[in-house]
């Protein structure tokens, strides 16, 4: 931006004004008396101003600061949900945030936003993917330098063999040079790929930490804390990617063996490709959970019932947690939908369709449902890179691509739930009345059964970690200690348990939810803590 430029407010009352300051909020020019009133007029007190001289070096990105809603186009992202954790305009709240009862203003939500974890972690992570890719950078050049010098070093020994033999090794000396040129052409084709690729991807961080730190020097709590969330997405993907590629990466070396016994029908042959796993690290960066308010990390002392929810069983819907249906699934058919999962890092669900296949679900769209290992039909967890999915006395691990790379066997009978939580799976053995806890390698750590426990079926864990188990015939639900040594029943027939199936928690661990009369009505209770 020219030094000389106008003011802006001026200019739209046809005065020439030379301008000396921009201001932030606004996004426009001020000139001495613009700026004066800025300091002056209370509600423009706030206002971030910067000398012109900052604004020629601002990321293109940075503006503007009012983000429109993707929702409701004429309308701003002026507030925070604490419960859905996503940025949302006036309109949004009657329609999708009606039962949250902690929806911020972006000037609440962004209080202390420099200090935050949220600022922490984004600033860490694009700052180590940025180091990582300077990193493969560096080594992709000098494994560049290091194949150019290992194929001159053939050539000289190529060229000094021919010397010590006879003239008829001219042709077998071609065609070892034009073997190494093949091969050493092939390498750094696929090198210079891979550096280019980590160019690109280093660039595309490094203007994201520009953005971040102009902002973070410069701009408002709002700007910083919308950035922030656009960043959280971006910096998710962009882990993926590099974890990936560096997966991928390999250090090729050229190598050669003199021939000791030459033939007429012979070659220089003993030129090869060797490889070796390449010595970048890829280094995780934080899970990028921080929140403005802190999840309970304790176990509730009693459950109050807030309200009952009607559930419309021959549809496939998502409902927020007040009750109100939100949008409508379309799953192939014909199926019976069992077990259903989230995936945090992907924001994928997946849907155990009950016929050996599963289907997943992105942005409420559904993809074509894949078939999967035979027996695999009950219950889906999905924490990480890999699926658990429930069968007849036995879990199913599926990899990403729906693939069955393990299984272990448990119990007798049908697996129907299963909840993972601290790198354990616990299980319900639905018709032997069993609760199982077991390591990722199948190895069993312990089994709870119970006279008081008729059924169980769904399964999920609280804050601090204990394990609650519904009785579907016993009409109750247990909780245990994630070590199975004690249990007590928290919820009973009393409270209005009939036939429960599954039970899982908000969030924030706020909520209880219960689906109950098979799945056509879910109570939710307050978690009291005190």
């Amino acid at each position: 931006m020219s030094s000389n430029s106008l003011c802006a407010p001026c200019a739209r009352l046809d005065n020439s004004s030379k301008s000396i300051n921009f201001c932030m909020d606004c996004e426009e020019t001020l000139c001495e008396d613009c700026v004066r009133a800025h300091k002056a007029i209370k509600v423009l007190m706030s206002h971030h101003l910067i000398d012109l001289e900052a604004v020629g070096v601002m990321p293109l990105k940075v503006m503007p600061s009012q983000k429109q809603c993707l929702s409701h186009s004429d309308f701003n992202l002026d507030y925070y949900c604490t419960y859905h954790d996503s940025l949302c305009c006036h309109n949004c709240i009657p329609v999708e945030h009606r039962g949250c009862d902690k929806v911020l203003t972006l000037k609440e939500a962004s209080r202390d936003i420099k200090i935050s974890a949220l600022f922490c972690d984004i600033t860490d992570g694009l700052n180590q993917i940025f180091l990582t890719t300077e990193e493969v950078i560096k080594d992709r050049e000098n494994t560049i330098q290091k194949v150019e010098d290992e194929g001159s070093s053939i050539s000289k020994s190529i060229s000094n063999d021919k010397v010590s033999i006879m003239n008829e090794l001219e042709e077998m000396e071609k065609s070892a040079l034009s073997k190494l040129s093949d091969l050493k052409g092939t390498l750094l084709l696929n090198l210079k790929s891979e550096c280019s690729k980590a160019e690109q991807i280093s660039k595309l961080v490094h203007e994201y930490r520009k953005q971040l730190e102009f902002l973070s020097m410069n701009g408002s709590n709002k700007q910083i804390f919308v950035l922030l969330q656009e960043l959280k997405m971006i910096l998710s993907n962009e882990n993926r990617n590099i974890k990936a590629f560096i997966e991928k990466l390999e250090e090729p070396s050229l190598s050669y063996k003199k021939t000791l016994a030459l033939a007429s029908d012979q070659d220089f042959e003993h030129i090869e490709i060797t490889s070796m796993p390449c010595s970048v690290v890829y280094r995780k960066t934080k899970y990028c959970e921080a929140r403005l308010l802190f999840d309970i990390k304790k176990a509730p002392k009693s459950f109050i019932l807030d309200h009952e929810m009607q559930i419309i069983t021959d549809k496939d819907y998502i409902y927020d947690i007040g009750g109100i249906r939100l949008k409508e699934i379309q799953l192939d058919a014909p199926c019976r939908p069992w077990g259903l999962a989230y995936n945090s890092t992907t924001q994928k669900l997946v849907v155990n369709l009950s016929n050996n296949k599963l289907q997943i679900i992105e942005n409420f769209k559904a993809a074509p449902a894949l078939k999967v290992a035979v027996g695999a039909k009950y219950d889906v967890s999905w924490p990480n890179d890999k699926m658990y999915v429930g069968g007849h006395g036995k879990i199913h691990i599926l990899d990403s691509n729906l693939q069955e790379i393990q299984s272990h066997k448990v119990g007798e009978e049908d697996i129907f739930y299963l909840h993972y939580r601290d790198e354990k799976l616990y299980l319900s053995e639905f018709i032997k009345n069993n609760v199982y806890c077991i390591k990722e390698d199948g190895t069993v750590i312990f089994t709870f059964s119970s006279n008081s426990l008729k059924g169980p079926n769904g399964i999920t864990s609280d804050g601090a970690g204990n394990i609650y188990v519904v009785g579907q015939y016993s009409n109750n639900i247990h909780r245990l200690s994630s070590n199975g040594k004690s249990s007590e029943i928290v919820l009973k027939e009393e409270n209005g348990l009939n036939e429960p199936i599954t039970v899982c928690f908000s969030k924030n661990y706020r909520k209880l939810l219960v689906s109950k009369h098979k799945g056509s009505s879910i109570s939710v209770f307050d978690c009291v803590y005190k």
